[in-house]
C-alpha cells in the first residue's frame, strides 16, 4: 500500500480523474442546449441579407460606418419575423463607430472573422445594445444572433469610471453570441446581460481590461438582474427580472479581473439554469467564476489557469452588504424549496496563481459560501483536478451535498493566512458525503488533508487518499461529527486522524501510514476506533487523552510505531479488545493513566535473537498474560517469571520466521517477530 501511494505521480492521477469524468459523461451529466436557442443557424434561410458595404448602406473599410451599419440593423428589425429572420453582413474590413449601435428582434448580425469594429469616440457608452423598450420580463427583443468579428473598444473612456460594456442586452430572449471577439475595455464588462433568457455564448474570445478610477474589478461576462440603475444602468424597466437558461461554452477568457458572474444579488431572486462548460479561462486576477445566488448552476469541463480563485458560489455575503438589495415593490419572492441550489461543479482543471497565502486570502480552487440564515443544499463537486496556493475545496454552511473524485495538489508552501491551508475545508456543514477524493503530494503540501470545523455534522468520509500533508490527514474540530471509513493516509506531518473539541468520529477500516506524530489522536472528544491499520507512526499509534471518551477500540492493527501502540490518559475507554500491536521503542506498549478502561498499562515485549541451533527464546514481558511463539502454524507456550519469559522450541532452519505473542484476557496481542539466523 505504501509503495503504491508513494508512486502516484501527476500523469497517473490525470488518468484516474479522466476515468471518473468518463463515467459522468456517459451518465448524461452535462445537459444540452438551452431551450429556445437554434441548433443549426448555418442552415437557416433568411428573409433577406443586407451587406452593409453595398450602395444602399455605404459602409467603407477604414471609415466611420455607424450610420450604414445602423441603417441595415433598423431595416432588418422591421422586415424580420420569428419564422424568417434577416441577416446583416459585415465583410472583412475595419469599421469605426462613433455612436452606440442598437439591434432589434429577428436579426442575424454576421461579421466576417476579419471584420474589425472599432470604437472611435468616447461618447459611445455601448458598442452594441438591445433596442430600448419599456417591456418587462423577457419581452424586449427576441431571436437575435451575433456571429464573428473583432469588436475593439480600444480602452476608451466614457467617463473616468467606465468605458461602458461593449455589448449590453436587457429584457431579451433567444440570443446567440458566436465566434466573436470582444476586447480592450476600460473599467467594466465586455458582455453585459441583464434579465435575459435562452442565451448561448459559444466559441468567443474575451480579453483586455484596464482599471478605472474607482479601482473596481469587473467580469468579462456579467449576468445581472434588472433591479436599478446601480446594478444595470439603462436596463429598465426595473422589475427584478433575472437571467435564465444561459449556456457559456467553448470560449476563451483572459486578462480580466473576473471571467464570468455577478457581483450583486437581490434577495429571493435567483438567476437560474446557468451552464458554464468547456471554456478556457486563464490569467484572471480575481475569481474565474463568481456566481452570486444562482439556482441550477453547472460548471463542467473548464480549464482555469493562473486564476486567483477558480469557482466561487455565494448565497449571501454579509461582509459585502452594499452588494445585496431588497426586491422592488410588488415583485414576488422566487421559490427555492429546501434552499436546494442544485449546483454541479465537475470535471474542471483549476490552477490558481502561486501567491503566498495572506491573512485575507480567498485564493481557493472551489469556494461554496453560505451563511446560517442562507444555507446551501444540493451541491455536487466531482472529478475536479485542483492545484491551489491556498485551500482546494472550501465549503461553508453547505448541507446534503457530495464531494467525490476530486484531486487536490498544492503549488507552494507559504503560510500565515487566517486559517490553516486545508486541501478540503468544511465549516458548519452537515450531511456531506466525501468519497474517493485525493490529496496528492508533488513537492508542496497542504497543512491538513480534510478538516471539518464549526459543528460540521453527519459527515461521511469514505475511500479518500491523503499523501503527505504538513499537519493532519483528517481533522475533526469544534463540535463536528463524522464517519471515517476506508480512507488511506500516508505521511501526515503530525497526526493521521485528529479528533478535538467535543467532536465525535466513528473511525473504521482506515489505513494510516508513517504519521510524524500519532496515527489517531482523540482529545477532549469522543470516538469509536475499530479495524484500522496503523503503521510506522513517529509517536503513539492511538492516543486517547484529556477527558476523551472512546467507547470501542477494537480489532486494530497498530504496528511498528515509534512509541506506544495505545495511550489512554485521563480518559474513558471501556472496550479495548482484540488489537494487534508492536512498537519499535519504549518500555510500555499500552499505558492507561488516570483513566476508566478495561486494560492496564502493559510492558512491551522483547525477544532474543534466534539461531538455527537454538532451542529457546527469551525476553522481557508483562508479568501477567499469556505468551507463546508460533512457527509453521504450531504454538509453543512460554514460562513466565515476573517480567521475563522463556519458550522452548524445536530447532529451526535458517530463514524461518517466528512470531512471539503476548496476549491479555481481552484478546489484545503484542507481537514480536524473529527470523532464524
Amino acid at each position: 500500500m505504501e509503495t503504491r501511494i508513494r508512486g502516484v505521480r501527476m500523469q497517473r492521477v490525470r488518468k484516474w480523474v479522466a476515468a471518473i469524468l468518463l463515467v459522468a459523461l456517459v451518465g448524461g451529466l452535462f445537459g444540452s442546449l438551452p431551450a429556445g436557442v437554434k441548433k443549426a443557424a448555418a442552415a437557416e434561410k433568411f428573409a433577406a441579407t443586407y451587406n452593409v458595404t453595398k450602395k444602399e448602406f455605404g459602409a467603407k473599410s477604414g471609415k466611420d460606418s455607424t450610420k450604414a451599419i445602423q441603417a441595415a440593423l433598423d431595416k432588418a428589425a422591421k422586415k424580420g419575423t420569428a419564422k424568417k429572420r434577416v441577416q446583416v453582413y459585415l465583410p472583412a474590413g475595419t469599421y469605426y463607430i462613433t455612436k452606440t449601435l442598437t439591434i432589434g428582434s429577428n436579426t442575424y448580425l454576421k461579421c466576417h472573422k476579419n471584420a474589425k469594429i472599432i470604437k472611435k469616440s468616447k461618447n459611445v457608452l455601448y458598442m452594441l445594445r438591445s433596442a430600448k423598450s419599456e417591456k418587462k420580463g423577457y419581452n424586449n427583443i427576441k431571436n437575435v444572433t451575433i456571429e464573428g468579428g473583432i469588436w475593439d473598444a480600444k480602452f476608451l473612456k466614457y467617463n473616468k469610471e467606465t468605458g461602458g460594456s461593449l455589448f449590453f442586452f436587457a429584457h431579451s430572449q433567444n440570443l446567440e453570441f458566436l465566434n466573436l471577439t470582444l476586447r480592450n475595455n476600460y473599467g467594466t464588462h465586455l458582455l453585459e446581460l441583464g434579465g435575459v433568457k435562452d442565451v448561448r455564448i459559444k466559441g468567443c474570445k474575451f480579453y483586455g481590461f484596464k482599471k478605472s478610477s474607482n479601482e473596481s474589478d469587473k467580469e468579462a461576462i456579467q449576468l445581472d438582474i434588472c433591479h436599478n440603475e446601480e446594478i444595470l444602468p439603462g436596463g429598465g424597466p426595473f422589475d427584478d427580472t433575472p437571467c435564465r437558461n444561459i449556456t457559456i461554452e467553448e470560449n476563451e477568457i483572459y486578462d480580466y479581473p473576473r471571467a464570468i458572474g455577478s457581483h450583486s444579488m437581490v434577495k429571493d431572486i435567483y438567476p437560474s439554469d446557468i451552464v458554464i462548460r468547456n471554456n478556457r479561462i486563464h490569467d484572471i486576477s480575481e475569481n474565474a467564476v463568481y456566481a452570486y445566488n444562482y439556482k441550477n448552476l453547472t460548471v463542467t469541463d473548464n480549464t482555469f489557469e493562473n486564476v486567483y480563485a477558480g469557482v466561487v458560489f455565494k448565497s449571501y455575503a454579509p461582509e459585502g452588504e452594499e452588494t445585496i438589495f431588497k426586491r422592488n415593490k410588488g415583485v414576488k419572492a422566487m421559490s427555492l424549496p429546501g434552499r436546494d441550489y442544485n449546483l454541479t461543479i465537475a470535471g474542471n482543471t483549476i490552477q490558481t496563481t502561486s501567491y503566498s497565502v495572506s491573512k485575507e486570502t480567498t485564493q481557493f480552487g472551489i469556494f461554496i459560501y453560505g451563511t446560517e440564515a442562507y444555507g446551501i443544499n444540493g451541491a455536487t463537486i466531482s472529478g475536479n483536478k485542483i492545484e491551489s496556493a491556498s485551500t482546494g475545496v472550501y465549503l461553508r454552511y453547505v448541507d446534503n451535498s457530495v464531494i467525490a473524485g476530486n484531486l487536490c495538489t498544492r503549488n507552494n508552501n507559504s503560510s500565515g493566512g487566517e486559517f490553516l491551508v486545508d486541501a478540503y475545508k468544511f465549516l458548519s456543514c452537515s450531511g456531506i458525503e466525501v468519497r474517493d477524493n485525493m490529496v496528492a503530494y508533488d513537492g508542496n503540501c497542504y497543512d491538513n488533508g480534510f478538516a471539518f470545523r464549526e459543528k460540521s455534522n453527519a459527515v461521511m468520509m469514505k475511500a479518500n487518499q491523503v499523501e503527505q500533508v504538513g499537519k493532519h490527514g483528517i481533522g475533526i474540530y469544534s463540535g463536528s461529527s463524522a464517519e471515517i471509513t476506508g480512507n488511506t493516509i500516508q505521511k501526515a506531518g503530525k497526526h493521521g486522524i485528529m479528533v478535538l473539541e467535543d467532536s465525535f468520529a466513528a473511525i473504521t477500516d482506515n489505513t494510516i501510514l508513517k504519521s510524524g506524530g500519532n496515527g489517531i489522536t482523540v482529545q477532549k472528544a469522543s470516538a469509536t476506533i475499530d479495524r484500522n491499520t496503523i503503521s510506522g507512526s513517529g509517536q503513539t499509534g492511538v492516543s486517547v487523552q484529556e477527558k476523551a471518551e472512546v467507547s470501542s477500540l477494537t480489532e486494530n492493527s497498530i504496528m511498528e510505531n515509534g512509541g506506544k501502540a495505545i495511550a489512554i490518559n485521563q480518559s474513558t475507554a471501556p472496550a479495548v479488545k482484540q488489537n494487534k500491536m508492536s512498537s519499535k521503542a519504549g518500555e510500555f506498549i499500552v499505558t492507561a493513566v488516570d483513566s476508566s478502561t478495561n486494560v492496564v498499562s502493559t510492558r512491551n515485549l522483547t525477544a532474543s535473537e534466534v539461531t538455527k541451533n537454538q532451542e529457546k527464546i527469551s525476553g522481557t514481558c508483562q508479568s501477567k498474560g499469556v505468551i507463546y511463539a508460533t512457527v509453521d502454524g504450531k504454538r509453543y507456550d512460554a514460562t513466565v517469571s515476573k517480567k521475563t519469559y522463556e519458550i522452548s522450541i524445536p530447532r529451526q532452519a535458517a530463514g524461518k520466521t517466528l512470531t512471539i505473542t503476548q496476549e491479555d484476557t481481552f484478546g489484545n496481542k503484542v507481537i514480536e517477530t524473529r527470523t532464524v539466523k
